[in-house]
């Protein structure tokens, strides 16, 4: 695990100076979402489906170094603490549910890679409304973080 997130971690510096975060956060995301689904398509061997759920522990190294990033460039220095810490808390409540997920194999082998698959995908989805803040200047107030 250690092997796929430092240069995931490593990519996602460059990715953020060269493509800004939103991009990154977008192909981060997509690539975990698509590889996790890729398991429920692709015939089961242990190469093929180690393969893709490398790549998307990869891709969401990605991610997870770039929201921490962007989260905190999205929300105006008033309440930067508050919403940093209420992301955070949101990223760990879906941590906590992971192992229930992981468990749902007893039932159907194709519902967690479904799950891990989906849940991305949806993120990305959603950061298209989010603006790109690469290189733009901190929202100091509330109303300089609406505009």
């Amino acid at each position: 695990m250690f092997f796929m997130q430092v240069p995931g971690t490593i990519i996602s510096i460059y990715a953020n100076q060269l493509l800004g975060r939103k991009i990154t956060l977008m192909s981060s995301n997509c690539i975990t979402g698509l590889s996790c689904l890729l398991i429920i398509i692709v015939p089961t061997s242990t190469a093929s489906h180690l393969t893709l759920g490398c790549i998307g522990l990869w891709g969401m190294s990605i991610s997870f170094a770039t929201v921490y990033l962007y989260a905190g460039e999205l929300f105006p220095t008033v309440v930067r603490n508050s919403g940093v810490g209420l992301s955070s808390t949101v990223a760990r409540v879906g941590s906590m549910v992971a192992p229930f997920v992981a468990t749902l194999a007893h039932t159907s082998s194709w519902l967690p890679p479904l799950a891990f698959g989906v849940v991305p995908l949806i993120g990305s989805c959603l950061c298209v409304i989010l603006p790109d803040t690469r290189g733009k200047k901190l929202p100091d107030t509330l109303e300089e973080g609406e505009a």
